[in-house]
């Protein structure tokens, strides 16, 4: 709660989604922006597979 307090970008998915999202993107041919994007954020809260 302190980084969404101090301004800071956060995320937060499930495992399944990052890769559903990246498989995706890939197919699509827009893996790279996928990736910048997962890699913009301050803080990526990764949970359990739903």
């Amino acid at each position: 709660m302190f980084a969404v307090k101090s301004g800071k970008s956060v995320h937060r998915a499930t495992l399944a989604e990052p890769i559903a999202a990246l498989s995706q993107a890939e197919r699509e041919g827009r893996l790279a922006d996928k990736i910048r994007f997962y890699a913009w954020v301050s803080m990526l809260i990764v949970d359990e597979i739903s």
